[in-house]
């Protein structure tokens, strides 16, 4: 049996793709010696090289988000299996007509878990969650009711290996509760650390980089605080939570170059309905969008005394 994961390398797909390899091993015996990995590119078109003359008999696609405009990357991976299992959170991927999905993917969707929440459920509808998959939750969906959950999701994404085969996430799925519980809390100590050196790291790139500007497309125009380069909605410290911020950089996407816009947002702002409507989507709290412009007007750095 030809078994694929397609997944991205976040915190909730990486678990979420563990939780798969998991559930097959318990269940169907399938180890994950037999099972393949594709990274997660839909607007990539050499994915389409990817799987030229090949067919599975099971791809599980694993916190991937289509939406009316990409429903053919669903379709296309439907065309290339026996069966597709798709599993997702994100809103956009509820937009999708009913007509539009093929009859041999199973969907799985929900909004108010993560994908690995429901990953888990869909594997081992009768077990109690266990407490790395709910952490992994906690965080990605802006729940933020533990503090450890940064941590873990700081450390899962430090890892080398960000894929089903990840050793530590097996071994906290598998293991005895007493062993895994120990996993989990060096794991959590090793985010934490990481943590605290990123403080004096986004404190420099706030004051060398931060600025305001007006986020302008043909819908229209958002104040937001901006900054180029790689991080999260920790990058902008206390701008969050009163302002729309802005993660963009410039790259490859397939044979064009793009600017990728990630918005961050802890107040009322919801940053995936503006992504939903320019082609992109994610939650309320944090969502991206491409496009080949470059999207900021009247530009200008954030003075010291608002840092």
């Amino acid at each position: 049996m030809r078994i694929c994961i397609v997944g991205h390398k976040d915190a909730d797909s990486v678990m979420s793709q563990c939780v798969a390899a998991f559930g097959l091993w318990v269940l169907e015996a399938v180890s994950t010696e037999d099972l393949e990995y594709v990274p997660y590119f839909y607007t990539d078109p050499t994915l389409i090289k990817e799987f030229q003359d090949v067919r599975y008999d099971r791809i599980y696609l694993l916190d991937t988000s289509f939406t009316p405009e990409t429903v053919g990357w669903l379709q296309y991976f439907a065309s290339i299996a026996a069966k597709v299992i798709w599993i997702d959170h994100h809103e956009p991927s509820t937009k999708i007509p009913n007509g539009d999905i093929p009859g041999n993917v199973t969907v799985v969707l929900g909004t108010t878990c993560s994908a690995a929440m429901l990953t888990w459920k869909f594997f081992f509808p009768e077990l109690a969650i266990p407490r790395a998959v709910w952490l992994v939750s906690d965080y990605d969906t802006w729940t933020h009711s533990d503090p450890t959950s940064k941590a873990l999701s700081a450390a899962i994404m430090d890892e080398e290996d960000l894929t089903f085969a990840n050793e530590k996430l097996r071994a906290v799925l598998s293991r005895s509760p007493v062993d895994a519980e120990a996993v989990l809390l060096d794991m959590i100590k090793d985010g934490k650390a990481l943590l605290r050196k990123r403080v004096t790291l986004d404190a420099d790139r706030r004051r060398l980089g931060l600025f305001y500007a007006d986020l302008t497309d043909e819908h229209g125009t958002v104040p937001v605080v901006a900054l180029m380069g790689g991080g999260n909605s920790d990058t902008f410290d206390k701008f969050i939570n009163t302002h729309v911020c802005v993660m963009f950089k410039y790259e490859t996407d397939g044979e064009k170059m793009v600017w990728k816009y990630s918005l961050y947002s802890g107040n009322d702002y919801h940053c995936g309905n503006h992504c939903l409507g320019r082609g992109g989507g994610g939650h309320a709290g944090a969502a991206g969008f491409s496009s080949t412009k470059f999207l900021f007007d009247n530009v200008r750095p954030v003075p010291p005394e608002d840092m």
